[in-house]
């Protein structure tokens, strides 16, 4: 993963292989924002995460899926996988 500016993240896209970085990555003050550049859906992405819409709406201060929130919270099983709510893609 590569830092852009502050809150904006490049990174692989897990849906496909890909060997140039093409995923953009934003995290706002509520939500965290997905746009891959080489057309995959959102939902692909989580998919391929393992990973559920709730799981892109900020909980507690945090994402927890930052691998230093990680560190500090490991996430629970079922955690954010509820469903619920809507994201919008973007692009960095």
């Amino acid at each position: 993963m590569q830092l852009g500016r502050p809150g904006h993240y490049l990174a692989a896209c897990p849906a496909h292989a890909d060997e140039t970085p093409s995923l953009a990555v934003t995290f706002t003050v509520e939500r965290i924002l997905l746009h891959d550049h080489a057309g995959c859906a959102p939902a692909a992405v989580l998919q391929a995460r393992g990973l559920g819409w709730g799981d892109l709406f900020l909980k507690n201060g945090g994402s927890g899926i930052l691998p230093e929130e990680q560190a500090r919270h490991p996430a629970r099983k079922g955690e954010g996988k509820d469903g619920h709510g809507s994201v919008e893609d973007a692009t960095a």
